[in-house]
């Protein structure tokens, strides 16, 4: 059975491993309860290390998509997957905040 969250973000991770704790943080104390973050790192491993305190207390879901410049294929994984766990969802740049 899946979990429902109030508010969720939705976001794809491209070279984040320095920032992405302190984006995470800066998210989670205006509301957010959830995030999907989609790794399109050629290989996830930094990313995932960085981020494994957040995968374990289950405040992220963590998906790795290598395939370069498609967004929008990530996008759809998280409407057809989990758009319905969610009240609210965001998808909202890692890079800006």
């Amino acid at each position: 059975m899946s979990r429902h969250f109030q508010h969720a973000l939705v976001s794809c991770a491209r070279w984040e491993t320095e920032s992405v704790v302190e984006w995470l943080n800066f998210h989670r104390y205006i509301g957010f309860d959830h995030a999907f973050i989609y790794c399109n790192d050629d290989d996830p491993a930094e990313l995932y290390e960085v981020l494994i305190p957040f995968v374990d207390s289950g405040f992220i879901h963590f998906y790795h998509h290598p395939i370069q410049g498609q967004q929008g294929s990530m996008f759809t994984h998280f409407m057809r997957n989990h758009s319905r766990e969610c009240e609210w969802f965001a998808f909202v740049d890692m890079d800006e905040f």
